[in-house]
């Protein structure tokens, strides 16, 4: 074992557990938005559903025009909340620092290895 294992370990550690912590605040925060987002679509729903069993004359077709564009307007809001980052990184980042740290203990074990293997 190398001597600097411990200290990569925890170098590692010590690296990505605030980008978890945040990505743990980014989920909760998403999932509340396209909670309440969801609850103001169902009022949006049976506001429009009793819009439109109004008899005709008495429907206002703009209010049944407003609030299918505030349900439009909500779509296109749930739409890009969804394709929102949970991770304050990229992925890309973290691949880099996975190599940057695999790379030496494979040339410290890889000549070993192959050395036992063609004996």
């Amino acid at each position: 074992m190398s001597p600097i294992l411990p200290f990569t370990v925890v170098g590692l550690v010590g690296v990505l557990i605030p980008f978890y912590n945040i990505h743990i605040a980014l989920l909760s925060l998403k999932k509340k938005e396209l909670s309440k987002i969801q609850s103001e679509f169902e009022h949006l729903e049976t506001t429009l559903d009793e819009v439109l069993t109004k008899p005709d004359d008495q429907l206002s077709d703009q209010s049944a025009g407003a609030i299918t564009l505030r349900i439009f307007s909500l779509q296109v809001r749930e739409r890009r909340i969804r394709a929102a980052q949970e991770w304050p990184i990229d992925i890309g980042f973290i691949s880099k620092l996975m190599g940057l740290c695999l790379v030496p203990l494979a040339a410290r074990y890889l000549p070993e290895i192959l050395s036992r293997l063609s004996s």
